[in-house]
């Protein structure tokens, strides 16, 4: 399956759509990746054959170790500055957008309403290649905190892997506890608060909606106790005050430096999908505007490019002949800045014969291995969330299986007993809020949510790293 022809690099398995890709996939563009990184021979591209992705082969090797080049011969101070420009490219990316109301966006020309759209599309891409330089980073920080682990007593092991600040679902988290425990009358507006502040966590490459009030006043009331979640958040920012201290106490300068570094690189592993989902919840209202022109659902509206949307909506015609062939498969090449795309099944097969990409093949086993993010046990159904629209079949009490779990997972895995990812590492999404739900999850395992059906049962060993499957649906 990983075989190639030296060009290209099997990175991961997971669905995208065609417009996802085609925004986000210039996450890998040399172009705008120089404008970061000082690098010459800097591999370039993405290919994306349907629910597999790979990237230009030595991509993450040369960004990595560039990086960790410039690390050692200026020290922490360049790592920092390059987690600074992130924060600073993110909130840009944010900060200058409007959330237009439908009747704003109903009154729009066409030609208003593509140059909204096109230029959302372009800070997208700008931003996307931090999906990529922080992220490349995440072995040299686990191996850092192997060797910091060794001078620190066992009760900072987990401080180490915290954010070292608040993330926007730490926020959205205290934002909803905030407006349950609120009086009635004071509720619905909280309620409406919520929804336009944290709505976009609902929405994943345009998969899934805003919640309607209904479902905000559902899980308010399924919380539960809410001062005790309130003092079991306080409980631990003052033991994260404490365990701070000391550590500063017991480490030199430079390690105690490497720590807070560590912790802010963990709190960019969810920033840059935050933004990254803030910037596409504000885009939704445009994209639901853009498919009623065009007389297309929103989810075939996602099998084009945006260019190709652009013109679409200039012309007021769509292409239909092509949307046919893209649903029955699709393969798409982001290289040299320009995208490619390859529609219908014989041109799939060509396309990735030409580029030395096998076809996939099926996979059985009885147990998964992976690394142990939050450790304990746990047994349930398995359910399976790709994308924001299967969030509504988990239910409490199942294990939660994705390729990798995203903000707008969120609702889904308070609801699991357990999670298990086919990526990441210990800096990763699931990893963290395993960590601050204190559930079970094994990540990295590569082949959960191909070996793994809904309705199976299993039991998450995360004191082992092992998936037992107990019962085959």
């Amino acid at each position: 399956m990983e075989q190639n022809n030296n060009h290209w690099e099997y990175i991961l398995d997971r669905a995208y759509s065609v417009f996802g890709i085609a925004m986000n996939g210039f996450c890998c563009s040399s172009e705008y990746m120089r404008r970061h990184l000082d690098i010459k021979d800097l591999p370039d591209g993405l290919l994306y054959t349907p629910n597999r992705a790979f990237w230009a082969a030595d991509l993450v090797k040369t960004v990595a170790d560039y990086q960790i080049k410039m690390q050692k011969e200026l020290g922490n101070g360049y790592l920092w500055d390059m987690a600074k420009k992130c924060e600073i490219e993110g909130q840009r990316l944010v900060s200058n957008n409007h959330l237009f109301s439908q009747d704003e966006l109903t009154k729009m020309s066409d030609s208003a309403l593509v140059d909204e759209f096109m230029g959302l599309v372009g800070k997208n891409r700008e931003f996307a290649v931090f999906l990529v330089i922080p992220w490349v980073l995440e072995k040299y920080f686990e191996k850092k905190l192997e060797n910091l682990k060794g001078k620190i007593p066992e009760k900072c092991h987990e401080y180490l892997k915290l954010p070292g600040k608040p993330n926007e679902l730490q926020k959205e988290t205290l934002a909803i506890l905030a407006a349950a425990g609120m009086p009635e009358k004071d509720r619905e507006k909280a309620i409406d608060d919520y929804i336009e502040e944290f709505g976009w966590t609902q929405i994943r490459f345009f998969k899934g909606r805003f919640p309607t009030k209904d479902e905000v006043r559902e899980r308010l009331n399924a919380l539960g106790d809410i001062d005790e979640k309130m003092s079991e958040i306080r409980k631990n920012e003052d033991l994260d005050v404490h365990l701070k201290k000391e550590l500063q106490s017991l480490l030199t300068e430079e390690d105690f430096d490497t720590v807070n570094l560590i912790k802010e690189y963990i709190y960019l592993r969810a920033f840059r999908t935050d933004m990254l989902g803030i910037a596409q919840g504000l885009m939704y209202p445009i994209m639901v505007e853009v498919a009623e022109r065009l007389n297309l659902a929103i989810d075939d509206l996602l099998f084009f490019t945006p260019e190709e949307i652009s013109e679409f909506l200039k012309n007021r015609k769509v292409d239909l002949d092509v949307l046919r062939k893209r649903k029955e498969s699709w393969m798409l090449i982001v290289k040299n800045d320009r995208i490619e795309m390859f529609d219908g099944k014989e041109e799939v097969i060509r396309g990735m014969q030409a580029n030395g990409i096998q076809e996939d093949v099926s996979v059985d086993a009885r147990e998964i291995t992976g690394k142990i993010a939050f450790a304990g046990k746990a047994r349930g159904k398995v359910k399976i969330v790709i994308d924001p629209t299967h969030l509504s079949k988990v239910e409490k009490g199942d294990v939660l299986v994705a390729t990798m779990t995203f903000p707008s997972f969120i609702v889904a895995m308070e609801k699991a007993v357990a999670f298990v990812t086919d990526e990441g590492g210990l800096l990763c999404h699931a990893a963290i809020i395993s960590r601050e739900m204190k559930k079970p999850c094994i990540i990295g395992t590569k082949i959960a949510t191909r070996v793994l059906k809904d309705g199976d049962e299993v039991e998450v060993d995360a004191d082992k790293g092992i998936v037992r499957i107990l019962f085959k649906k």
